[in-house]
């Protein structure tokens, strides 16, 4: 059990890490060095080229940060369900150990039914957020 929490806080400590680093590479705390400039640049000159501030507003950040969220909680549950079916596998017939399996892998499909509901439902309210796309500027003549 000691082994499993040992597991679980890497894991998430990890994926909390990855989740900031996104975070900060959004804000352009990463990507501010002077030997990076140009990484940036290319992204700022691309979005002026396709009409865009390359400003992402409160809105956008908001929902990024939920989908990524969601999605780390969703890669969760499926290895919790991979690491389920293991311990089946390797149960040896043992009933005690197969039933903790069992149980395991049901909450683990529960859970991402759950944050599939929930990454829906922040897909729609992401929709509902957003502004409508502007039109094309009228070509130059």
């Amino acid at each position: 059990m000691f082994k499993n929490k040992i597991i679980l806080i890497v894991f998430l400590s990890l994926a909390a890490s990855l989740l900031l680093l996104n975070v900060s590479q959004a804000a352009g705390g990463i990507f501010s060095g002077p030997g990076l400039k140009n990484i940036t640049g290319g992204y700022t000159s691309t979005a002026s080229n396709a009409g865009l501030s390359g400003q992402a507003d409160f809105n956008a950040l908001a929902i990024n940060i939920v989908r990524a969220i969601l999605a780390i909680v969703g890669i969760v549950f499926f290895i919790l369900i991979i690491y389920g079916g293991f311990k089946w596998m390797t149960a040896g017939g043992n009933e005690p150990k197969i039933a903790e399996a069992r149980k395991l892998i049901i909450n683990a499909v529960i859970g991402l039914i759950i944050v599939s509901a929930a990454y829906t439902l922040a897909y729609f309210v992401s929709q509902a957020i957003e502004p409508p796309p502007a039109p094309p500027a009228p070509p130059p003549t």
